[in-house]
């Protein structure tokens, strides 16, 4: 009988899963793989605040974070979504609520795991997760936790991207071209409404990184005059609002930066 290939994302919010690492989601079911997502919190007070603007009330705030989690998990084919409730800001863990994270991690059985950095100091909440995503991990992998239970084995913990990687000792080391999967990321994006400013966030660091990489003429590697007009192109086209226009410009992006990283990882090699 062929084991079950199986991935599990522990979230620190609702929607931390899709902005951090919906395209490795997507893309890991579309190779066959069941991928399980845990949110620990509906990030209701410290990332709802368009909601608390329109005056919704907690219970409301929490009822509007989980639909959009939900549908954005459809959008990227998630196999399964759980829902912890812990609360946010602080987000903050008790023994029976980790003791509720290990049966999950033993249920799912998880070839490898995704959460946040390490080191988060603008968001406390991202890297206690982390923590806590390891010290569940170690304890499902103990004989003595509930004795008759199939242990964990060693699945690798990988952290997915911060906002502000240079502050953070953030050194990325493993790279997917999400480029087939990406209208289902922008899809689940564009689900949560509560925290809809991230987008054009998200659109602006993009271009940022296109036009500064540009105008220095340097990514990893020395660009070439034609690259460094089509980067400065492409930032143009991330900035306007039509969907239809920054939508393709979004994925020919990350096509570039995908192919550039792998040339210069080949010549490095070399």
């Amino acid at each position: 009988m062929t084991e079950t290939k199986s991935a599990l994302v522990i979230s620190a919010h609702a929607a931390d899963f899709v902005w951090r690492c919906g395209g490795a989601i997507a893309l890991h079911q579309k190779l066959g793989r069941e991928v399980t997502v845990a949110c620990l919190s509906y990030g209701e007070r410290g990332e709802s605040a368009r909601l608390w603007k329109e005056n919704k009330s907690l219970d409301e705030v929490k009822s509007i974070r989980r639909t959009e989690a939900e549908n954005a998990a459809k959008a990227l084919s998630v196999h399964d979504i759980q829902f912890f409730d812990l609360g946010d800001y602080p987000l903050e863990l008790d023994r029976d609520a980790k003791f509720k994270l290990v049966d999950l991690i033993r249920a799912v059985q998880p070839q490898f795991m995704l959460s946040h950095s390490h080191f988060d100091p603008y968001n406390t909440d991202h890297m206690y997760t982390t923590s806590i995503a390891m010290e569940c991990r170690m304890i499902a992998q103990a004989w003595g936790h509930n004795p008759g239970e199939k242990v964990l084995g060693a699945p690798q913990l990988y952290l997915f991207e911060p906002h502000q990687t240079e502050q953070m000792g953030w050194k990325p080391d493993t790279f997917l071209d999400i480029t087939d999967v990406w209208d289902q990321k922008r899809a689940a994006i564009e689900c949560m409404e509560g925290q809809h400013h991230l987008w054009l966030l998200l659109r602006l660091g993009a271009a940022l990184y296109l036009l500064a990489s540009a105008l220095a003429r340097y990514d990893r590697t020395a660009l070439s005059p034609v690259e460094s007009i089509v980067r400065l192109a492409l930032a143009a086209g991330l900035m306007f609002s039509n969907p239809l226009i920054h939508g393709p410009v979004i994925v020919l992006a990350i096509g570039l930066i995908v192919l550039h990283v792998l040339r210069s990882r080949s010549a490095a090699l070399a």
